[in-house]
């Protein structure tokens, strides 16, 4: 990410940003991380946590126009995202540690860059 661009991501992804504003109104939503890495500091990650996929799949279908207006809107910040589900890892990412699986809390992660 270019550094001009990292004031306005933080404000869009942070856990009072954009998308925790938009998800604040569904049910199951716990809530949005937003990690920096220490070594490339225009890396990103976010973490939004929902109670369940079901509830994460009810909130799209309710709110897709906003989900996609706000997506299309911030999509200059993105470069990949990756939903996961009740921890899993899809094959193309390598984790150096396992991920917690917990069928009490599905987490949606972008990895922004």
């Amino acid at each position: 990410m270019q550094p001009k661009l990292v004031d306005g991501f933080v404000a869009a992804y942070a856990s009072g940003g954009d998308w925790a504003r938009l998800f604040a109104h569904a049910d199951g939503f716990v809530g949005t991380e937003l990690f920096r890495d220490a070594d490339t500091p225009n890396r990103f990650i976010t973490i939004d946590r929902w109670r369940n996929e079901t509830d994460w799949g009810a909130f799209l279908e309710q709110s897709r126009e906003a989900y996609q207006a706000l997506d299309t809107t911030l999509a200059r910040f993105t470069v990949v995202e990756i939903p996961l589900f009740e921890g899993t890892v899809p094959t193309s990412m390598q984790v150096p540690h396992q991920v917690s699986t917990n069928d009490d809390d599905a987490s949606g992660f972008r990895a922004e860059h």
